[in-house]
């Protein structure tokens, strides 16, 4: 049986802890009120953007699928970062989420490698990323197991593409060497004229 997670408790007892004192933790409970959560020492310096935090392992993935969001003050603007199930990282305009992966493993699936820490920083995209990075110095990533490009050639269709059954996790390096490789005795059995046809098998 699962343990239940007091998500307030954790917040406050172990990721607040971990936290810049700028930063703030907003939770919002299924069915259920809204939090905000902050460090009682006050605000202090904005959090430096090339590593606005980092944070244990276990402590993230315990918080991976509620509605949590990190608001981040950096340069006179404030930031967000959001840990979240699908539907509120879409209302946050965040995408899929790609954290979730996480819930499987904790190190690339290749070569084995593990998780040393979670590093929230600002990239050069403007937006503020969590990312898991492995004891390698490398990042671990979500890999599509049938890659983005070829999925719809293998299925006749990009439905799940994005699913949890179609992810794994991979340091950048194993991923990049897989690029866009099939699994083993999987095929194309598509092409741009046969997608979506029903009559292309003999």
């Amino acid at each position: 049986m699962t343990d239940v997670v007091d998500v307030g408790d954790l917040i406050k007892n172990e990721l607040l802890p971990v936290l810049h004192p700028a930063i703030s933790v907003h939770y919002a409970e299924r069915n259920g009120p809204y939090h905000v959560y902050s460090c009682a020492t006050g605000k202090g310096n904005a959090p430096q953007p090339e590593l606005i935090a980092a944070i244990p392992v276990d402590i993230l993935l315990s918080l991976i699928g509620e509605r949590i969001v990190f608001h981040v003050p950096l340069g006179g603007k404030n930031f967000s970062c959001v840990v979240g199930a699908d539907w509120f990282q879409r209302r946050h305009r965040t995408g899929s989420n790609r954290l979730a992966v996480f819930k499987k493993a904790t190190h690339c699936v290749v070569c084995g490698t593990e998780a040393k820490e979670w590093q929230m920083s600002l990239q050069s995209d403007g937006e503020v990323h969590l990312d898991l990075k492995a004891e390698n110095g490398c990042i671990l990533t979500r890999d599509h197991i049938i890659p983005q490009s070829k999925y719809r050639f293998v299925f006749g269709t990009n439905k799940e593409i994005d699913s949890m059954q179609n992810s794994q996790v991979m340091c950048e390096i194993c991923n990049n060497d897989k690029s866009d490789t099939l699994p083993e005795g999987v095929f194309c059995w598509f092409d741009e004229t046969t997608i979506g046809n029903d009559n292309w098998i003999i």
